[in-house]
């Protein structure tokens, strides 16, 4: 079996089975919809419009327990999103200054996190 054998058959097994997958390279999230052949090789598309050659090796299957911990984060984040804004209005902060803030923030928890699940 070749390289796109195999990403064929993957990318329909995961359509089949109603995987949800996390594509690494663009951090989406989402529930395999459809397979089609691409001008770059088979494809596999998200409900929403997503859709990305099909290699397995730039995919995370995602098993409902882990979607349901993203669903939960995600909501989390917003909430206190939410409050981080409010304040940096409240205190007067520029909206691209607090943009800039919460980035910086954001990437230097995603660092940190990496860091401590690598050691």
């Amino acid at each position: 079996m070749n390289s796109n054998e195999t990403m064929v058959g993957w990318a329909r097994r995961c359509v089949a089975d109603g995987q949800w997958l996390l594509h690494v390279p663009t951090s989406v999230l989402g529930l395999a919809e459809t397979y089609s052949d691409g001008e770059a090789g088979p494809v596999v598309g998200f409900v929403g419009g997503h859709s990305f050659v099909a290699n397995p090796n730039a995919f995370v299957e995602i098993s409902s327990m882990e979607v349901a911990y993203y669903r939960m984060l995600f909501v989390k984040y917003a909430e206190i999103m939410k409050i981080s804004i409010q304040a940096a209005v409240d205190a007067g902060i520029p909206v691209a200054k607090t943009i800039t803030l919460v980035s910086a923030v954001l990437r230097a928890h995603t660092r940190a996190i990496e860091s401590a699940v690598a050691s």
